[in-house]
């Protein structure tokens, strides 16, 4: 490695955020060097075994977690370890091996799911209050909590994102999106599908505009919470009027049965601060999905989740 490399330590990187990592980051003239975490989040020794065998690291991304809220459900302990415990041992391994003068920006994925939705619509900010609904989203916010703690008592340069709602082929086929394609591709020739919770609405933002907030705040090294969002109301009975389009099933009609409306958006104030102004479009939302024939790879047994 040169002395004009820029080093960054990526956990999660097999994962959605990690492969769009790599995929969408702007190197703009420098040499950027990514280090994959390769052990066990879950175990200390592991996370700082790997953090002292980098020569130099100028960046650390934290995107490892265990997110679909059905495997949370299944395995609340596991959960635990993963996303709070995870987030602990990284924060540790940070606050034991680095000075205040050598301790890499630390970028923590978070969500918007440590958030309470509610049947008004709404634009949460950063100083909401914490009220998450779903185990996934209290493992979450728990690790979030974390990093305030030693954020504001160690001083290590620590950013955390709330990421908003967003979709790619490569999510579990229960996410919204996927789940939505799957069910309107598969279902009979004039069927009338019943989809709870389309009333309501959710801010989506794609995983390149979340990378490129990643990388700004990076830039900037940022430090403290950002909602990650375009601060958009979409309307999911739209969303999922553009999936039927796409797909060409005018015949299937879409009803939204009007039970579980919950509203969730972000106030992008701080990311707008900064200089960012994402916003968001329905088509680069759902246009991956609709290239190379990638929704046949998309099963329709799961059940619409969501989030």
């Amino acid at each position: 490695m040169s002395s004009n490399t820029i080093c960054i330590g990526v956990t999660g990187s097999t994962g959605v955020l990690g492969r769009a990592l790599f995929k969408n980051w702007s190197h703009a003239n420098q040499n950027v060097e990514f280090v994959s975490f390769k052990g066990d989040i879950k175990n200390q020794s592991d996370v700082n075994d790997w953090l002292c065998n980098i020569p130099k690291i100028n960046g650390l991304l934290h995107f490892a977690a265990m997110v679909p809220t059905s495997d949370v459900d299944k395995d609340p302990l596991k959960a635990f370890h993963v996303n709070t415990l995870g987030t602990l041992n990284i924060l540790e391994a940070c606050r034991l091996n680095f000075t205040k003068e050598t301790c890499p920006w630390i970028f923590i994925a978070s969500t918007s799911h440590v958030y309470a939705s509610t049947s008004q619509k709404q634009f949460v900010t950063e100083t909401s209050p914490l009220s998450p609904v779903s185990t996934y989203g209290v493992t979450k916010a728990q690790g979030d909590q974390w990093a305030e703690v030693y954020r504001s008592k160690y001083n290590l340069p620590i950013c955390t994102g709330r990421i908003f709602s967003y979709s790619d082929p490569n999510q579990a086929a229960s996410f919204f999106i996927p789940s939505l394609i799957a069910k309107i591709k598969d279902a009979p020739a004039d069927a009338r599908l019943e989809i709870r919770g389309l009333d309501g609405t959710r801010d989506f933002i794609t995983v390149q505009q979340i990378i490129e907030t990643i990388q700004l705040l990076f830039l900037q090294k940022a430090i403290g919470i950002f909602n990650i969002g375009t601060g958009t109301a979409v309307s999911l009975f739209d969303i999922a009027q553009s999936v039927r389009e796409k797909l060409g099933r005018s015949d299937v009609t879409i009803i939204s049965t009007g039970t579980d409306t919950h509203h969730l958006g972000a106030n992008i104030q701080k990311l707008n601060d900064i200089g960012l102004h994402p916003t968001f479009n329905i088509n680069t939302l759902l246009d991956s999905f609709f290239i190379d024939n990638q929704t046949s790879s998309i099963s329709s047994t799961n059940k619409t989740v969501i989030n």
